[in-house]
């Protein structure tokens, strides 16, 4: 690549209108080394903290088929996940490929008991009346306990004590055990008036057992002090409780046989308050998940409500395809629950409209787990299923939109959660929308101004984005926010001449530091760099463009700026936090008027993305060593394209399409 130099710099801009809509996933790796049905042994089912920054798609990652129906729900600990069978095995399973690492059988069918993995150990029960203690590593038995009738309740393990009850629709032979987690021997027990097949929860060194008759006549929830086993209060309600209780915030939430569902006062039993949701014999065999404020619970009518979990008031309530016997498991603001109907929902947590679906071989009993952005669930079909963010590339998503002809997109990351995309719209101002984790896309907002580029866009810190365009006078102009996007700055140029036809870049390797580029009237590369407090001097870094740059910052202190070069290839010059370097040809061909796009997701990484000669997106990536070669990614682009990574291990790469809307297609890293 040839050098020249010098062009004097004035910029300016404006901006325009476009709509578009789409979703992004971006995955971050949560290691767990404990788990219990529902999550946690207050059986919240608020799986937040281990799901990932990802959201699971509705694509199959894997699924491993057992010899009977999987009712026990999932237990994911160390990349593995452990959960029973009616063929009367427990399986522990390769969570990234699906494949077997050992099986234990038990004596019986494992139903709806649950694994509880703690310190290494797997706690399960049988129907054989056993509870086990399976070593996690090798599935080797450490300890059972025989119980004086079936276990379908899930342990709960806390301070070294596994709780869990037994009972077989009768008034006899009803027990709730402690056991010693290490020994499996009896520390007491409880016997309750009916069959204790719901699983406890624990909280504050309380146990909150229900227990249910199945003739329908009669239910107790208890609840025990967890040290002594001594009876603290218990609920009565006139008709069966098969759900499992959760509690969160000093309030026990559950629901009967008849629809009723309650807020108990976790100290005293009282009623805080009540719902009827259905009528009959099909109420509510969901346990019910809570997360921020709101409890979420599906009934036998195929519903599913969201409660405000202080007033008991509805939020929302939908409609499912079939019942909903499973239990809903939440995630980054949505709740995902099976139903009857051999299906799998994906619903806003906010709303309760469906996100997606995965239709599975028949009716899900199983409560799912959500970890590191893939749905765990077991089905009645005998295979455990795992769902979301299999592929490394997604499918094109049309965003929608026109974007003005020859203008591409430009997007940056605040934070993992989010993403904020501007484009020049058809009427030639800037326009603007946000992507959060959860929520989804909002509303296109016009920034206003008059462009005569494409933008460029980079965020210094959370909460933090400067926009960057070329304005009707040719000089660079910039617009930004400190907030999150509620309030913009007013534009604020900041001089210089851009060539005719191409758009700024920018990148930032740290809170106060922005590193601006662009394409001068000489057809060089030239720099202007604000520090914090003032904007510097343009500076020319030569070199011969045929399109507008790329920059991005792997470290702090680093830049690498991509261009196309005269030969039509991807050029590239980095800052290494002392110097400029040589150019140097990363090669490719590049489609005539169109520039590059780069994004790093930390040191050691550049990912290049450039529009080919066949109209189609191309990749190229550098991984610390070495150069990949180019990899097709398809589509049909008529814009340069624009990238960022969010977090490690994924990507987001815009372009306007073939129908000049925006469309998107990102790497979640799997």
């Amino acid at each position: 690549m040839r050098v020249y130099k010098i062009v004097t710099f004035s910029v300016v801009i404006l901006l325009v209108a476009v709509l578009f809509a789409g979703a992004v996933a971006v995955p971050a790796a949560v290691q767990t080394d404990t788990m219990q049905f529902r999550y946690n042994a207050q059986h919240t089912g608020d799986y937040s903290p281990v799901a990932g920054t990802a959201l699971p798609n509705n694509q199959l990652k894997w699924k491993f088929t057992t010899g009977g129906p999987v009712l026990s729900s999932p237990a994911v600990v160390n990349g593995v996940v452990y959960v029973g069978s009616y063929d009367g095995n427990v399986y522990a399973i390769n969570a990234a490929t699906g494949a077997k690492l050992w099986n234990f059988t038990t004596g019986n069918n494992v139903t709806y008991s649950s694994p509880a993995v703690v310190n290494g150990v797997v706690y399960i029960g049988s129907t054989n009346h056993n509870v086990y203690a399976l070593d996690a590593a090798t599935g080797n038995l450490k300890w059972n306990f025989t119980t004086m009738e079936r276990v379908d309740s899930s342990p709960a393990v806390v301070n070294g004590v596994v709780y869990i009850g037994c009972g077989d629709c009768g008034i006899y032979n009803n027990q709730f055990y402690a056991l010693d987690a290490a020994t499996g021997n009896l520390k007491w027990n409880f016997t309750t008036m009916w069959d204790a097949f719901s699983s406890p929860a624990v909280a504050d060194g309380v146990v909150y057992q229900p227990s249910a008759d199945c003739h329908h006549t009669g239910n107790n929830t208890y609840a025990l002090d967890a040290a002594t086993g001594n009876l603290k209060w218990n609920f009565t309600s006139g008709f069966s409780v098969w759900t499992s209780p959760a509690v969160a915030n000093g309030v026990v939430y559950l629901g009967d046989e008849v629809g009723h569902f309650y807020a108990l006062n976790a100290a005293t039993g009282a009623t805080l308050w009540n719902v009827n949701v259905t009528s009959g014999l099909a109420g509510i065999r969901s346990s019910p998940a809570v997360a921020n404020g709101v409890v979420y619970v599906g009934d036998g009518q195929k519903d599913m409500y969201a409660f405000n979990a202080s007033s008991g008031a509805t939020l929302w309530n939908v409609t499912l395809g079939g019942t909903v016997i499973d239990s809903p498991a939440v995630a980054n603001g949505v709740v995902y629950v099976g139903d009857g109907d051999n299906n799998v929902y994906a619903l806003n947590a906010t709303t309760g409209a469906t996100l997606w679906n995965y239709s599975t071989g028949g009716a899900i009993n199983s409560s799912p787990a959500v970890v590191n952005g893939v749905l765990y669930v077991g089905d009645n079909d005998g295979n455990l299923y795992a769902i979301g963010n299999q592929k490394q590339w997604g499918a094109w998503s049309n965003i929608g939109g026109i974007l003005a002809p020859g203008t591409g997109p430009a997007v940056c990351a605040q934070d993992a959660n989010s993403l904020d995309v501007f484009v020049q719209g058809a009427d030639h101002a800037l326009w603007h929308k946000h992507y959060q984790l959860g929520s989804g896309w909002g509303n296109w907002e016009s920034l206003g101004g008059v462009l005569t580029s494409a933008p460029a866009a980079t965020s210094m810190a959370s909460g933090t984005v400067n926009v960057f365009v070329r304005g009707g006078d040719g000089a660079l102009w910039q617009k930004y926010t400190t907030d999150g996007g509620s309030h913009w700055s007013a534009w604020q140029s900041l001089g210089g001449k851009i060539a005719s036809n191409t758009g700024p870049a920018v990148s930032s390797w740290g809170q106060g530091r922005l590193d601006v580029f662009v394409q001068g009237t000489d057809g060089a590369l030239w720099h202007k760099a604000y520090t914090g407090a003032s904007w510097s001097s343009w500076q020319s870094l030569g070199g011969r463009l045929t399109s507008g740059p790329s920059a991005t910052s792997p470290a702090s202190g680093v830049i690498d700026v991509f261009v196309r070069g005269g030969d039509g290839a991807v050029w590239h010059k980095d800052w290494n936090g002392a110097a400029w370097s040589s150019w140097a040809s990363v090669g490719g061909r590049l489609a005539s008027g169109t520039g590059p796009a780069a994004s790093s997701w930390g040191s050691g990484r550049l990912d290049v993305f450039v529009q080919g000669t066949d109209g189609a997106l191309w990749h190229k990536a550098y991984t610390g060593a070495s150069w990949s070669n180019w990899q097709s990614l398809g589509g049909y682009l008529t814009s340069s394209p624009a990238a960022t990574s969010s977090t490690s291990s994924a990507i987001d790469v815009f372009v306007r399409g073939g129908d000049s809307g925006l469309w998107q297609r990102e790497y979640n890293g799997a």
